[in-house]
Protein backbone atom coordinates (compact mmCIF):
# COMPACT_ATOMS: atom_id res chain seq x y z
CA UNK A 1 0.00 0.00 0.00
CA UNK A 2 1.09 3.65 -0.86
CA UNK A 3 1.26 5.58 2.29
CA UNK A 4 1.47 9.57 2.25
CA UNK A 5 3.34 9.96 -1.13
CA UNK A 6 2.67 12.42 -3.71
CA UNK A 7 1.29 10.77 -6.79
CA UNK A 8 4.51 12.10 -8.94
CA UNK A 9 7.05 10.61 -6.56
CA UNK A 10 5.65 6.99 -6.96
CA UNK A 11 4.68 6.87 -10.30
CA UNK A 12 6.50 8.67 -13.28
CA UNK A 13 3.97 10.46 -16.00
CA UNK A 14 3.79 7.44 -18.49
CA UNK A 15 3.03 4.90 -16.03
CA UNK A 16 0.57 7.10 -14.08
CA UNK A 17 -0.98 8.08 -17.23
CA UNK A 18 -1.59 4.46 -18.16
CA UNK A 19 -2.32 3.15 -14.67
CA UNK A 20 -4.85 5.94 -14.61
CA UNK A 21 -6.40 4.65 -17.85
CA UNK A 22 -6.66 1.51 -17.14
CA UNK A 23 -8.65 2.17 -13.46
CA UNK A 24 -10.69 4.83 -15.52
CA UNK A 25 -11.58 1.88 -17.95
CA UNK A 26 -13.36 -0.18 -15.82
CA UNK A 27 -17.09 0.33 -15.31
CA UNK A 28 -18.14 1.00 -12.15
CA UNK A 29 -15.38 1.55 -9.56
CA UNK A 30 -15.56 0.92 -5.40
CA UNK A 31 -12.93 0.97 -3.33
CA UNK A 32 -15.20 0.69 -0.11
CA UNK A 33 -15.71 2.88 2.71
CA UNK A 34 -13.22 4.93 4.45
CA UNK A 35 -10.48 3.28 6.19
CA UNK A 36 -10.96 3.79 10.38
CA UNK A 37 -9.68 6.82 12.29
CA UNK A 38 -8.10 5.82 15.42
CA UNK A 39 -7.17 9.55 16.61
CA UNK A 40 -10.57 11.96 17.11
CA UNK A 41 -10.27 14.86 19.54
CA UNK A 42 -11.34 15.17 23.11
CA UNK A 43 -11.46 17.86 25.49
CA UNK A 44 -11.74 17.64 28.96
CA UNK A 45 -14.94 19.34 29.45
CA UNK A 46 -16.88 18.69 26.90
CA UNK A 47 -18.77 15.11 25.86
CA UNK A 48 -17.33 15.18 22.07
CA UNK A 49 -19.34 12.49 20.63
CA UNK A 50 -22.44 14.20 21.58
CA UNK A 51 -21.40 17.81 20.00
CA UNK A 52 -22.07 17.82 16.59
CA UNK A 53 -18.80 20.41 15.49
CA UNK A 54 -15.99 19.05 17.80
CA UNK A 55 -16.75 15.18 16.89
CA UNK A 56 -16.05 16.08 12.93
CA UNK A 57 -12.59 16.97 14.16
CA UNK A 58 -9.89 14.81 14.09
CA UNK A 59 -5.93 15.22 15.06
CA UNK A 60 -3.41 14.11 13.56
CA UNK A 61 0.19 13.63 13.45
CA UNK A 62 2.37 16.96 14.50
CA UNK A 63 -0.94 18.05 16.11
CA UNK A 64 -2.52 18.76 12.75
CA UNK A 65 -6.06 19.89 12.58
CA UNK A 66 -8.67 17.73 10.01
CA UNK A 67 -12.39 17.53 9.14
CA UNK A 68 -13.33 14.13 9.48
CA UNK A 69 -15.89 14.66 6.12
CA UNK A 70 -12.54 15.10 4.05
CA UNK A 71 -11.54 11.39 4.52
CA UNK A 72 -13.71 10.20 1.93
CA UNK A 73 -12.17 7.27 -0.48
CA UNK A 74 -15.30 7.44 -2.50
CA UNK A 75 -15.14 9.06 -6.08
CA UNK A 76 -15.74 12.17 -6.99
CA UNK A 77 -18.01 11.23 -9.40
CA UNK A 78 -19.80 7.85 -10.26
CA UNK A 79 -22.65 6.69 -12.26
CA UNK A 80 -24.51 9.35 -14.12
CA UNK A 81 -22.60 12.01 -12.45
CA UNK A 82 -20.36 11.61 -15.63
CA UNK A 83 -23.20 11.59 -18.20
CA UNK A 84 -23.96 14.77 -16.25
CA UNK A 85 -21.10 16.73 -16.53
CA UNK A 86 -20.77 16.15 -20.10
CA UNK A 87 -24.01 17.28 -20.47
CA UNK A 88 -23.46 20.36 -18.81
CA UNK A 89 -20.28 21.00 -21.06
CA UNK A 90 -22.26 20.35 -24.11
CA UNK A 91 -24.54 23.09 -23.07
CA UNK A 92 -21.62 25.60 -21.95
CA UNK A 93 -19.92 25.05 -25.16
CA UNK A 94 -22.63 26.18 -27.37
CA UNK A 95 -22.79 29.45 -25.54
CA UNK A 96 -18.83 29.85 -26.39
CA UNK A 97 -17.92 29.29 -23.17
CA UNK A 98 -14.93 26.66 -21.92
CA UNK A 99 -14.82 24.89 -18.60
CA UNK A 100 -11.66 24.34 -16.79
CA UNK A 101 -11.29 22.47 -13.70
CA UNK A 102 -9.08 22.61 -10.51
CA UNK A 103 -9.18 19.44 -8.36
CA UNK A 104 -8.22 20.43 -5.02
CA UNK A 105 -6.50 17.38 -3.58
CA UNK A 106 -7.84 16.72 0.04
CA UNK A 107 -5.62 17.65 3.17
CA UNK A 108 -5.45 14.13 4.31
CA UNK A 109 -4.24 12.71 1.32
CA UNK A 110 -1.85 16.21 0.42
CA UNK A 111 0.07 16.20 3.78
CA UNK A 112 0.75 13.76 7.12
CA UNK A 113 -2.44 11.72 7.92
CA UNK A 114 -3.95 10.95 11.22
CA UNK A 115 -3.23 7.21 12.48
CA UNK A 116 -4.91 4.61 11.57
CA UNK A 117 -5.53 5.98 7.86
CA UNK A 118 -4.27 5.39 4.30
CA UNK A 119 -4.97 7.93 1.13
CA UNK A 120 -4.45 4.96 -1.18
CA UNK A 121 -7.72 4.79 -2.42
CA UNK A 122 -8.01 9.01 -2.19
CA UNK A 123 -5.02 8.93 -4.59
CA UNK A 124 -6.75 6.37 -7.01
CA UNK A 125 -9.84 7.99 -6.61
CA UNK A 126 -7.51 11.40 -7.98
CA UNK A 127 -6.24 9.86 -10.28
CA UNK A 128 -9.14 8.19 -12.23
CA UNK A 129 -11.04 11.88 -11.95
CA UNK A 130 -8.29 13.31 -13.70
CA UNK A 131 -8.40 10.55 -16.56
CA UNK A 132 -11.95 11.23 -16.73
CA UNK A 133 -11.89 14.50 -17.30
CA UNK A 134 -8.92 14.23 -20.36
CA UNK A 135 -12.01 12.16 -22.02
CA UNK A 136 -14.62 15.46 -21.73
CA UNK A 137 -14.31 18.85 -23.88
CA UNK A 138 -12.94 20.40 -20.30
CA UNK A 139 -9.33 22.06 -19.12
CA UNK A 140 -7.67 20.48 -15.83
CA UNK A 141 -4.82 20.98 -13.66
CA UNK A 142 -2.86 17.88 -11.70
CA UNK A 143 -2.39 20.22 -8.50
CA UNK A 144 -0.46 16.63 -7.19
CA UNK A 145 2.27 17.68 -9.09
CA UNK A 146 3.16 19.98 -7.21
CA UNK A 147 4.15 17.62 -4.53
CA UNK A 148 6.80 16.29 -6.65
CA UNK A 149 10.48 17.57 -5.26
CA UNK A 150 11.69 18.46 -8.68
CA UNK A 151 8.77 20.80 -9.18
CA UNK A 152 10.45 24.54 -8.82
CA UNK A 153 6.96 25.93 -7.49
CA UNK A 154 7.66 23.83 -4.46
CA UNK A 155 8.94 25.12 -1.19
CA UNK A 156 9.38 25.17 2.46
CA UNK A 157 6.44 26.26 3.15
CA UNK A 158 3.02 24.84 3.73
CA UNK A 159 0.06 23.96 1.56
CA UNK A 160 -2.78 23.44 3.65
CA UNK A 161 -3.04 25.27 6.98
CA UNK A 162 -2.20 23.09 10.27
CA UNK A 163 -5.63 24.33 12.24
CA UNK A 164 -7.99 24.93 8.86
CA UNK A 165 -9.60 22.54 6.03
CA UNK A 166 -8.32 25.06 3.86
CA UNK A 167 -5.05 25.95 1.55
CA UNK A 168 -3.14 28.68 2.90
CA UNK A 169 -2.41 32.01 0.74
CA UNK A 170 0.54 30.51 -0.10
CA UNK A 171 -1.38 26.93 -1.48
CA UNK A 172 -3.79 29.31 -3.31
CA UNK A 173 -0.44 31.26 -4.95
CA UNK A 174 1.28 28.63 -6.38
CA UNK A 175 -1.78 26.33 -7.40
CA UNK A 176 -2.64 29.53 -9.36
CA UNK A 177 0.69 29.68 -10.84
CA UNK A 178 0.37 26.31 -11.96
CA UNK A 179 -3.42 26.62 -13.58
CA UNK A 180 -1.86 29.93 -15.31
CA UNK A 181 0.83 27.42 -16.48
CA UNK A 182 -1.60 24.88 -17.96
CA UNK A 183 -4.27 27.62 -19.20
CA UNK A 184 -1.55 29.42 -20.99
CA UNK A 185 0.49 26.46 -22.93
CA UNK A 186 -2.99 25.29 -24.51
CA UNK A 187 -3.76 26.71 -27.65
CA UNK A 188 -7.88 26.76 -27.04
CA UNK A 189 -7.73 29.95 -24.92
CA UNK A 190 -6.00 32.06 -27.40
CA UNK A 191 -7.10 35.28 -27.80
CA UNK A 192 -9.49 35.04 -24.29
CA UNK A 193 -5.88 36.37 -22.15
CA UNK A 194 -6.29 40.47 -21.92
CA UNK A 195 -2.76 40.61 -21.24
CA UNK A 196 -2.82 43.46 -18.43
CA UNK A 197 -0.60 44.17 -15.53
CA UNK A 198 -1.42 43.32 -11.80
CA UNK A 199 0.61 43.16 -8.49
CA UNK A 200 0.38 41.26 -5.49
CA UNK A 201 1.31 42.52 -2.22
CA UNK A 202 1.33 40.93 1.51
CA UNK A 203 -1.46 42.69 3.17
CA UNK A 204 -1.06 41.19 7.13
CA UNK A 205 0.78 38.83 8.39
CA UNK A 206 -1.00 37.82 11.75
CA UNK A 207 -0.86 35.01 14.69
CA UNK A 208 -4.37 33.51 14.66
CA UNK A 209 -6.55 30.27 14.82
CA UNK A 210 -8.30 28.03 11.66
CA UNK A 211 -11.81 27.10 11.48
CA UNK A 212 -11.30 24.07 13.42
CA UNK A 213 -8.66 25.67 15.99
CA UNK A 214 -11.09 28.05 16.57
CA UNK A 215 -14.20 25.70 17.58
CA UNK A 216 -11.89 23.79 19.88
CA UNK A 217 -10.85 27.62 21.50
CA UNK A 218 -14.33 28.38 21.66
CA UNK A 219 -15.91 24.54 23.41
CA UNK A 220 -13.04 23.44 25.04
CA UNK A 221 -10.81 23.96 27.89
CA UNK A 222 -7.79 23.59 25.88
CA UNK A 223 -6.27 26.29 23.94
CA UNK A 224 -5.13 25.60 20.28
CA UNK A 225 -1.88 26.96 19.05
CA UNK A 226 -2.10 29.65 16.96
CA UNK A 227 -0.27 30.08 13.60
CA UNK A 228 0.81 32.58 11.07
CA UNK A 229 -1.15 33.30 8.55
CA UNK A 230 -0.45 35.39 5.76
CA UNK A 231 -2.41 38.02 3.81
CA UNK A 232 -2.13 39.06 0.09
CA UNK A 233 -4.32 41.49 -2.03
CA UNK A 234 -4.10 41.98 -5.82
CA UNK A 235 -4.62 45.42 -7.51
CA UNK A 236 -4.43 46.57 -11.66
CA UNK A 237 -2.01 48.94 -12.87
CA UNK A 238 -4.06 52.21 -13.20
CA UNK A 239 -7.21 50.19 -11.24
CA UNK A 240 -8.25 51.07 -7.43
CA UNK A 241 -7.99 47.46 -5.48
CA UNK A 242 -11.56 47.91 -4.28
CA UNK A 243 -12.64 47.71 -8.45
CA UNK A 244 -10.67 44.74 -9.36
CA UNK A 245 -12.72 42.12 -8.77
CA UNK A 246 -16.03 43.26 -8.37
CA UNK A 247 -17.29 45.49 -10.81
CA UNK A 248 -15.20 45.38 -14.13
CA UNK A 249 -16.04 42.76 -16.99
CA UNK A 250 -13.93 39.85 -17.52
CA UNK A 251 -14.02 37.24 -19.81
CA UNK A 252 -12.96 34.36 -16.89
CA UNK A 253 -15.07 33.75 -14.00
CA UNK A 254 -13.68 31.93 -10.94
CA UNK A 255 -16.34 29.26 -9.46
CA UNK A 256 -16.01 28.09 -6.23
CA UNK A 257 -16.01 27.31 -2.78
CA UNK A 258 -14.93 28.96 0.41
CA UNK A 259 -11.20 28.16 -0.61
CA UNK A 260 -11.50 30.57 -2.85
CA UNK A 261 -14.33 32.34 -1.51
CA UNK A 262 -12.20 33.51 2.01
CA UNK A 263 -10.29 36.68 0.86
CA UNK A 264 -7.26 35.53 3.26
CA UNK A 265 -6.35 32.98 0.41
CA UNK A 266 -6.56 35.46 -2.36
CA UNK A 267 -6.90 32.97 -5.36
CA UNK A 268 -9.16 35.45 -7.96
CA UNK A 269 -6.33 38.21 -7.47
CA UNK A 270 -2.90 35.41 -7.73
CA UNK A 271 -4.72 34.02 -10.76
CA UNK A 272 -5.81 37.42 -12.71
CA UNK A 273 -1.68 38.01 -11.95
CA UNK A 274 -0.78 34.85 -13.22
CA UNK A 275 -3.03 34.97 -16.40
CA UNK A 276 -2.81 38.42 -16.99
CA UNK A 277 -6.36 38.49 -16.98
CA UNK A 278 -8.81 40.11 -14.75
CA UNK A 279 -10.68 36.76 -13.12
CA UNK A 280 -14.28 37.56 -11.36
CA UNK A 281 -14.65 35.77 -7.85
CA UNK A 282 -18.45 33.91 -7.68
CA UNK A 283 -17.70 31.74 -4.89
CA UNK A 284 -20.25 30.68 -2.18
CA UNK A 285 -18.89 29.20 1.17
CA UNK A 286 -21.04 26.69 2.48
CA UNK A 287 -22.88 26.58 -0.94
CA UNK A 288 -20.61 23.45 -1.89
CA UNK A 289 -19.29 22.88 -5.60
CA UNK A 290 -22.79 22.97 -7.46
CA UNK A 291 -24.34 25.74 -5.04
CA UNK A 292 -21.58 28.59 -6.52
CA UNK A 293 -22.26 27.59 -9.99
CA UNK A 294 -26.14 27.53 -9.74
CA UNK A 295 -26.19 30.92 -7.65
CA UNK A 296 -23.73 32.59 -10.62
CA UNK A 297 -25.82 31.18 -13.70
CA UNK A 298 -29.29 32.55 -12.01
CA UNK A 299 -28.09 35.47 -11.10
CA UNK A 300 -29.31 38.38 -13.14
CA UNK A 301 -26.09 40.35 -13.13
CA UNK A 302 -24.73 37.59 -14.27
CA UNK A 303 -23.11 38.60 -17.67
CA UNK A 304 -22.86 34.94 -19.77
CA UNK A 305 -22.54 36.29 -23.53
CA UNK A 306 -18.88 38.11 -21.65
CA UNK A 307 -18.02 34.74 -20.19
CA UNK A 308 -15.70 32.95 -22.05
CA UNK A 309 -14.13 30.82 -19.51
CA UNK A 310 -15.39 29.44 -16.24
CA UNK A 311 -12.43 28.16 -13.68
CA UNK A 312 -14.01 25.68 -11.43
CA UNK A 313 -12.33 25.11 -8.55
CA UNK A 314 -13.51 22.11 -7.00
CA UNK A 315 -12.45 19.76 -3.91
CA UNK A 316 -11.86 16.32 -4.68
CA UNK A 317 -13.35 14.84 -1.08
CA UNK A 318 -17.41 15.61 -2.32
CA UNK A 319 -18.76 13.34 -4.56
CA UNK A 320 -21.88 12.45 -6.06
CA UNK A 321 -23.26 9.50 -7.84
CA UNK A 322 -26.30 11.13 -9.86
CA UNK A 323 -26.77 14.09 -12.78
CA UNK A 324 -30.07 15.75 -10.62
CA UNK A 325 -27.60 18.47 -9.41
CA UNK A 326 -26.10 19.05 -13.18
CA UNK A 327 -29.81 18.70 -15.09
CA UNK A 328 -30.45 21.37 -12.42
CA UNK A 329 -26.87 23.84 -13.61
CA UNK A 330 -27.98 22.81 -17.44
CA UNK A 331 -31.11 23.98 -16.96
CA UNK A 332 -29.90 27.28 -15.06
CA UNK A 333 -28.01 27.96 -18.25
CA UNK A 334 -31.06 27.48 -20.67
CA UNK A 335 -32.77 29.73 -18.19
CA UNK A 336 -36.28 29.76 -16.93
CA UNK A 337 -38.57 27.90 -19.45
CA UNK A 338 -41.83 30.72 -20.36
CA UNK A 339 -44.13 28.13 -22.63
CA UNK A 340 -46.64 26.16 -22.73
CA UNK A 341 -47.89 26.43 -18.42
CA UNK A 342 -49.54 23.88 -16.47
CA UNK A 343 -50.97 24.22 -12.89
CA UNK A 344 -50.86 21.13 -10.91
CA UNK A 345 -51.63 20.39 -7.11
CA UNK A 346 -49.16 18.90 -5.50
CA UNK A 347 -50.33 16.25 -2.38
CA UNK A 348 -48.25 14.79 0.14
CA UNK A 349 -46.92 11.20 0.17
CA UNK A 350 -48.91 10.60 -3.76
CA UNK A 351 -47.01 11.27 -6.56
CA UNK A 352 -48.33 14.25 -9.01
CA UNK A 353 -48.24 13.44 -12.74
CA UNK A 354 -47.98 16.51 -15.61
CA UNK A 355 -48.23 15.54 -19.57
CA UNK A 356 -47.92 18.32 -21.95
CA UNK A 357 -50.62 17.82 -24.42
CA UNK A 358 -48.96 18.74 -27.39
CA UNK A 359 -45.27 19.32 -28.74
CA UNK A 360 -42.00 18.03 -28.33
CA UNK A 361 -40.22 19.09 -25.40
CA UNK A 362 -36.78 18.59 -24.04
CA UNK A 363 -36.39 20.77 -20.54
CA UNK A 364 -38.84 22.65 -18.33
CA UNK A 365 -39.12 24.84 -15.45
CA UNK A 366 -41.03 23.81 -11.84
CA UNK A 367 -42.32 26.99 -9.82
CA UNK A 368 -43.61 26.04 -6.48
CA UNK A 369 -45.68 28.42 -3.97
CA UNK A 370 -43.54 27.48 -1.38
CA UNK A 371 -40.22 27.88 -1.18
CA UNK A 372 -39.94 25.32 1.44
CA UNK A 373 -40.43 22.61 -0.91
CA UNK A 374 -37.38 21.74 -1.91
CA UNK A 375 -36.86 18.44 -1.42
CA UNK A 376 -38.61 15.85 -4.00
CA UNK A 377 -37.82 13.36 -6.25
CA UNK A 378 -38.83 13.76 -10.08
CA UNK A 379 -39.62 11.27 -12.54
CA UNK A 380 -39.59 12.06 -16.21
CA UNK A 381 -40.80 9.53 -18.80
CA UNK A 382 -40.00 9.94 -22.49
CA UNK A 383 -41.72 9.24 -25.19
CA UNK A 384 -39.61 6.19 -26.53
CA UNK A 385 -40.99 4.49 -23.07
CA UNK A 386 -37.55 5.18 -21.55
CA UNK A 387 -37.60 6.48 -17.94
CA UNK A 388 -35.29 9.03 -16.00
CA UNK A 389 -35.05 9.71 -11.88
CA UNK A 390 -33.61 12.89 -10.19
CA UNK A 391 -33.56 13.45 -6.23
CA UNK A 392 -33.61 16.46 -5.49
CA UNK A 393 -32.30 17.81 -2.20
CA UNK A 394 -32.20 22.05 -2.14
CA UNK A 395 -32.47 21.65 1.31
CA UNK A 396 -29.00 20.40 2.77
CA UNK A 397 -27.29 19.48 -0.08
CA UNK A 398 -25.38 20.76 -3.13
CA UNK A 399 -27.85 23.49 -4.09
CA UNK A 400 -28.97 25.90 -0.88
CA UNK A 401 -31.09 28.13 -1.55
CA UNK A 402 -34.68 29.43 -0.47
CA UNK A 403 -35.74 29.74 -4.29
CA UNK A 404 -39.08 28.41 -5.13
CA UNK A 405 -38.13 27.90 -9.16
CA UNK A 406 -36.79 24.93 -10.63
CA UNK A 407 -34.67 25.03 -13.95
CA UNK A 408 -34.34 21.05 -15.23
CA UNK A 409 -32.54 19.69 -18.60
CA UNK A 410 -32.49 16.08 -18.01
CA UNK A 411 -29.20 14.28 -19.16
CA UNK A 412 -31.56 11.70 -21.41
CA UNK A 413 -33.24 14.81 -22.78
CA UNK A 414 -30.51 15.52 -25.21
CA UNK A 415 -32.17 12.76 -27.69
CA UNK A 416 -36.00 12.62 -26.49
CA UNK A 417 -38.96 13.99 -25.71
CA UNK A 418 -40.46 14.36 -23.01
CA UNK A 419 -44.02 12.63 -22.58
CA UNK A 420 -44.97 13.05 -18.20
CA UNK A 421 -43.43 14.47 -15.27
CA UNK A 422 -44.10 13.01 -12.17
CA UNK A 423 -43.35 15.00 -8.54
CA UNK A 424 -42.98 12.79 -5.79
CA UNK A 425 -42.93 14.64 -2.31
CA UNK A 426 -40.27 13.51 0.03
CA UNK A 427 -41.57 11.55 3.46
CA UNK A 428 -41.66 14.76 5.85
CA UNK A 429 -43.40 16.89 3.28
CA UNK A 430 -47.44 17.28 5.02
CA UNK A 431 -49.30 19.79 3.48
CA UNK A 432 -50.71 20.35 -0.10
CA UNK A 433 -48.72 23.10 -2.66
CA UNK A 434 -49.50 24.15 -5.99
CA UNK A 435 -46.61 23.77 -8.64
CA UNK A 436 -46.75 25.53 -12.17
CA UNK A 437 -44.41 23.59 -14.52
CA UNK A 438 -43.44 24.86 -18.11
CA UNK A 439 -42.09 22.69 -21.00
CA UNK A 440 -39.60 24.19 -23.59
CA UNK A 441 -37.84 22.73 -26.58
CA UNK A 442 -33.90 23.86 -26.26
CA UNK A 443 -33.66 26.44 -29.75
Amino acid sequence: MIKNVPINQFLGNSMRKSIALIIASLTQISFGAPTYIENPLSCKNVDVPSDRELREIVIGQDNWLYHRSTFNDMPTFSGDAWNGLDHFVHILSKKDIKLFIVPIPSKPSAIPSPIKYDPSNELENYIVFLSHLSKYNVGFVDLMSLSSKNDQLLSQENYYSHSDTHWTAHGARISAELVAREMLRSSQYDKIFQNLNFTTVKSSSRLDTGNLSSIINKKCEEKWESERFEEYATTESGIAGSELLSDLESPITLIGTSFSDNRRFNFAGFLSEFLRTRVLPANKSGGSIFGAMHDFLVDPNTNLPETKIIIWEFPVYYSTKTSSEFAQLSGDLLGKCRNNLYDSSIKPNKATVISPTTGNFNYFTIVFSDPLFNRFNLSIKYKDETTEDLVIDRANSTLKTSDTQFNFYPTKSINRNIDSLSIIPSGHWNKEINAAVYFCKEN
